[in-house]
């Protein structure tokens, strides 16, 4: 049985976080959970291209399974956020 449950769409729910202002502002950002790697370098370099490849790969992965298994209970559909 699906979840009739609303995807999570960060860009309404966090305006406040990721919305532009036109003056700088004070923020405080709740705690938050992310799959990210890790890294230092030249980001025009192929290193990291294959790990923003992966990283969005298993999301995308992540957000599928939960299209097309019973998982709702674990997991709640989502929007990938951009990078």
């Amino acid at each position: 049985m699906k979840n009739t449950q609303m995807k999570y769409e960060w860009k309404n729910y966090h305006k406040e976080l990721y919305s532009t202002k036109n003056f700088p502002i004070l923020v405080n950002i709740p705690a938050q959970k992310f799959i990210m790697i890790l890294g230092t370098g030249n980001p025009n370099d192929v290193d990291f291209s294959n790990k923003i490849s992966a990283l969005y790969s298993l999301a995308y992965a992540i957000k599928m399974k939960y299209k097309s298994n019973d998982l709702t209970q674990n997991i709640q559909d989502f929007s990938v956020y951009p990078l």
